[in-house]
């Protein structure tokens, strides 16, 4: 599964001689901060929000667990290209949590905040971010860019983030730095099914 998304939606979305010159940096970002925006079929620009922890994306107002712990996240580059979160319209006490992505050796494939008081563990990655014009990647050391991100749709508003996952029916989506010009539609329930989150499966 790893090459096949990697290969179709790198491929889509840049230029040949970029995916063959490794580099640290693929472009330059955007104007900071920043906020992201998932997009994908039938998924048209989706503000990515904090959830108790974990990333999503949709109508933040709209979340069943509705409370100071979701909100809308802007960004800032850190140290070694993490990128330190804070929420858009209001203070709150996970504000300096960095994004993560599970590492290769992880079987929990949701993507994340980790908290600022946390040194992280070898089961998620939080350096490396970048952009492509405005389109997310994330940089190996070894240059290698990778896109892998998917979503499971939770309800008509609501998506939850996952790192190179499909196993419960989460769909490729991209992150980018520009919003829609309208407001996004919401997620149909076919052909993608809403879903509950259940425990996280290991990658194949």
């Amino acid at each position: 599964m790893f090459s096949i998304l990697q290969g179709t939606l790198l491929a889509a979305l840049l230029p040949a001689a970029v995916l063959c010159a490794p580099q640290k940096r693929a472009a330059a970002a955007p104007t900071e901060p920043f906020e992201l925006y998932a997009y994908g079929t039938k998924i048209g620009g989706m503000p990515m929000f904090f959830n108790k922890g974990l990333a999503f994306a949709g109508n933040p107002s709209k979340t069943a667990d509705n409370d100071s712990y979701v909100e809308q996240v802007s960004f800032v580059t850190g140290d070694d290209d993490s990128w330190v979160a804070s929420p858009v319209n209001k203070t709150a006490e996970w504000s300096g949590s960095t994004l993560f992505i599970p590492s290769k050796v992880s079987n929990d494939t949701r993507i994340g905040f980790l908290p600022p008081s946390n040194g992280g563990n070898s089961s998620i990655d939080t350096t490396g971010f970048s952009f492509y014009g405005n389109t997310v990647l994330r940089i190996e050391d070894d240059g290698t860019m990778d896109m892998l991100f998917t979503a499971l749709v939770i309800d008509s508003e609501t998506i939850q983030l996952y790192w190179n996952d499909t196993s419960s029916g989460q769909v490729p989506v991209t992150l980018r730095s520009v919003a829609p010009t309208s407001p996004p539609p919401s997620v149909p329930a076919t052909p993608l099914q809403p879903a509950t989150t259940t425990s996280p499966q290991r990658r194949s």
